[in-house]
């Protein structure tokens, strides 16, 4: 059998990405005819970013709507307008950066029971996780600082709680490490870190060290929920 080589001859274009953009995503919607209520769009989301925009319309009525990460309006997505056949688009800023495990909701605030047919995209990014906010102080992490008072002194365990509960175990949990008065003191060794409770680390959990705590020492961790 004769062999025939097929090259291409279009040259290829390749496309680089900019650590400083990221990608782009959204969480599409369309509710028939909603009441003036809560409406999640994303449940216990797995990844962080950040909301970018709310593109929405209306097939009839007019009405207002919310973003919220949890129970915070997300800023320049509070009170919206929305309009029969109008594509708006609105553009977050400041408070819209979701991390981890948070629910993002779109609430009807007036509109109902006249809205019908209202449909859109929450636009997202995860522009921050690949710039600079990567780097220290990042809010992805949630820091741990716990200084050694009188009544922690001598101690060789550090209960650490949770408030208000998580809703998932944490994704990682950083060892401790503790600022010490002075040099001459002896190294307080991170052993162990176990749950109150077996298997389940969100309520919090016991760090254990190998030697007593000394007064004044400052015991510092971080756990991504």
């Amino acid at each position: 059998m004769e062999q025939t080589i097929i090259q291409e001859l279009t040259p290829r274009r390749h496309h680089h990405g900019k650590h400083d953009v990221g990608s782009l995503d959204g969480f599409p919607f369309q509710l028939a005819q909603p009441d003036d209520t809560d409406f999640v769009l994303a449940y216990d989301w797995p990844f962080g970013g950040v909301i970018a925009q709310l593109r929405i319309t209306t097939s009839y009525g007019t009405g207002l709507v919310s973003v919220l990460i949890n129970d915070q309006v997300v800023t320049g997505l509070d009170h919206v307008p929305v309009s029969v056949n109008a594509r708006s688009e609105h553009n977050a800023e400041g408070l819209n950066q979701f991390r981890p495990g948070d629910d993002i909701i779109l609430r009807i605030e007036s509109g109902a029971p006249n809205l019908l047919n209202v449909r859109g995209t929450l636009v997202i990014t995860n522009k921050s996780i690949l710039s600079n906010q990567i780097l220290s102080p990042s809010p992805w992490f949630v820091p741990i600082e716990i200084p050694v008072t009188s009544d922690l002194a001598g101690q060789t365990i550090i209960p650490y709680s949770v408030a208000p509960q998580l809703k998932r175990q944490p994704l990682h949990i950083f060892p401790a490490t503790m600022q010490k008065n002075s040099t001459t003191e002896d190294d307080i060794i991170f052993v162990n870190y176990e749950p109150f409770e077996l298997n389940d680390y969100t309520n919090g959990w016991n760090y254990i060290f190998s030697g007593s705590l000394v007064l004044a020492q400052i015991m510092r961790s971080a756990f991504i929920p």
